[in-house]
């Protein structure tokens, strides 16, 4: 399976994902920032992550799958992704959800930064996983269910909403290791 970038709520929060850093920032300075708005990305809520898991164990420990496809063709690479955006279109579309959420975010500007040029941009075709497991696997306004998921779950977690500047803890490594990414990765 080849994801894209995985975002939504979950225990262990990475802030410095796109969608989750566009709520976040939402919530605690008032604005979405983006750069490289003409940007394409593709983007796996971490529900549809699961359910696609449980799908295909499911499939696979049914033999449900057999006639769609044998074993010898199941190899391949599936690429993995809830919606295909440009960032200054998902940008646009965390806005709408952030101030339809809640009357104090009404207020909540985009705000675009400089940044270098990125050669990162794609988008996934899910042809592939979406015959095998089905279009109905995947949540239908996916961007809206992670959003509101990331708005329900981040007033609870201090260490996320103390985070004011742009400084972001890296999980990765050490609790005392930081990427600024107003510098660039």
């Amino acid at each position: 399976l080849r994801f894209g970038t995985v975002c939504g709520h979950s225990p262990v929060q990475r802030t410095e994902l796109m969608v989750n850093n566009m709520a976040k920032t939402a919530l605690t300075d008032k604005r979405i920032y983006i750069s490289n708005p003409k940007t394409r990305r593709a983007i796996l809520y971490n529900i549809d992550l699961s359910s696609v898991i449980i799908k295909l164990v499911s499939l696979y420990s049914r033999k449900q799958y057999d006639g769609m496809i044998d074993d010898n063709k199941l190899s391949g690479i599936y690429n993995l992704s809830s919606v295909n955006n440009t960032v200054g279109d998902l940008g646009d579309h965390v806005l709408q959800i952030v101030r339809d959420y809640d009357r104090s975010l009404r207020d909540v500007k985009i705000e675009e930064f400089e940044a270098p040029p990125s050669n990162y941009s794609f988008y996934m075709d899910t042809t592939k996983i979406s015959r095998l497991v089905g279009r109905s696997t995947f949540r239908s306004n996916p961007i809206e269910a992670m959003v509101l998921d990331l708005l329900h779950g981040y007033p609870y977690n201090d260490r996320i909403m103390n985070e004011h500047n742009n400084e972001y803890f890296c999980t990765e490594g050490t609790r005392d290791e930081y990427i600024d990414f107003s510098k660039g990765v």
